[in-house]
């Protein structure tokens, strides 16, 4: 599972054009039952693939229905924060708390975002901690 969420996201951040419907629909749903998948689409973030990371996860939250939308828009308002877009990275907060109150991934970066903690203090995790990147 893992190796399909990172071949859709990292060719996807690669690739200015749009996602795929059924892939949209696909991951939306994946992402909403699975935190492990979701890490591993955060995980992919990094300061250089930031602002990449925003256009794929707006297009995919604009395409997703409201119910659904709390991870893939934690991941845009992450990626915001990570490419030094705050305002986009506060909307992005309350489309997922909207889709999902309390969901966990808004209310760090929320926290994060109130605090003014600046993007260069991210460190990526390392895949390894994550179960789904063991295969």
């Amino acid at each position: 599972m893992s190796d399909r969420v990172r071949r859709f996201v990292g060719p996807s951040t690669d690739d200015p054009q749009p996602v795929d419907a059924g892939d949209v629909a696909r991951l939306a749903a994946l992402l909403t039952h699975s935190l492990e998948v979701r890490d591993v689409a955060w995980a992919e973030m990094t300061h250089e693939t930031a602002a990449r990371h925003v256009d794929l996860w707006r297009d995919v939250v604009r395409r997703t229905p409201p119910h659904l939308r709390a991870a893939p828009a934690a991941l845009l308002g992450f990626a915001a924060w990570l490419s030094g877009n705050g305002a986009l990275a506060w909307c992005a907060v309350d489309v997922a708390e909207d889709a999902s109150p309390g969901y966990g991934l808004a209310g760090l970066l929320a926290e994060a975002l109130a605090c003014a903690v600046p993007p260069s203090a991210w460190r990526p995790f390392p895949r390894e901690s994550l179960t789904l990147f063991a295969g």
